[in-house]
């Protein structure tokens, strides 16, 4: 009975802790602006997507992949996926970024720091997807 009591007292290590406290966080970090926060584009950054994709032109349709590919990297998250997919987690906020700093050429340090919820928002999902790649690891004995 001991050691279930032990158990249930531990605390997750230290990395997706960090992770999940920095994702949760972006949520309420507001634009440079403090006209939004981090939580709305969580819930419109997949209408713009869409609305991108569906544009009809090349860039648009580039734009709109590049952002669907950002709100999928949050499903990583929530769900077991393959290392493979999580990689690919960790490096697809950086290039969705990317495509917002190149949107309004020419790219500027105060659009670059426009949207502060980007930071704690990536830098979560890459600490989450590294615990569990290791985590995997070390199940898979590599």
């Amino acid at each position: 009975m001991k050691a279930i009591a032990s158990l249930s007292l531990r605390q997750p290590p230290l990395l997706p802790r960090v992770g999940w406290t920095l994702y949760i966080a972006s949520m309420v970090v507001p634009s440079s602006d403090l006209k939004e926060i981090g939580a709305e584009w969580f819930v419109s950054g997949p209408v713009h997507g869409i609305s991108f994709l569906f544009s009809g032109t090349v860039t648009g349709f580039l734009v709109g992949v590049s952002l669907l590919a950002g709100v999928a990297a949050n499903a990583s998250l929530f769900v077991r996926v393959p290392v493979w997919t999580r990689i690919a987690a960790i490096v697809v906020p950086w290039s969705t970024y990317a495509t917002f700093l190149v949107l309004g050429r020419p790219v500027d340090l105060e659009k670059a720091f426009s949207i502060p919820y980007f930071f704690p928002w990536a830098v979560g999902i890459a600490l989450v997807n590294i615990a569990q790649i290791r985590e995997e690891m070390a199940k898979s004995g590599v």
